[in-house]
């Protein structure tokens, strides 16, 4: 059985806007100019520390400890972060089948 979803027009702009820019931003990462990885801090400022929080909870990321320390600083992909940003504020609907 194939599961169908309706989405509108501007989410499915707003859905392929999201994945341009993180296919950017990872590409700037491997190349070196923009950061793989993030503080926990920075990704708490850009995302919200419950949402990250949250994310870790769920298994959905990581923290990476910058060393063995308790006091190591904390790392998170970048890009991963943006993947779940985005997929928060997508909204898909499941269609109704008639028949």
């Amino acid at each position: 059985m194939i599961d169908e979803f309706l989405i509108s027009r501007n989410e499915m702009i707003k859905l392929i806007s999201e994945c341009v820019q993180i296919g950017c931003e990872r590409v700037l990462a491997d190349l070196g100019k923009k950061p793989k990885y993030i503080s926990q801090r920075k990704a708490y400022e850009l995302f919200t520390q419950s949402r990250v929080k949250n994310w870790v909870n769920d298994e959905f990321i990581s923290p990476k400890p910058n060393g063995n320390g308790k006091n190591s600083t904390i790392y998170y992909e970048y890009t991963r972060l943006m993947v779940l940003d985005a997929s928060d504020r997508i909204v898909i609907r499941k269609s109704y089948n008639i028949k």
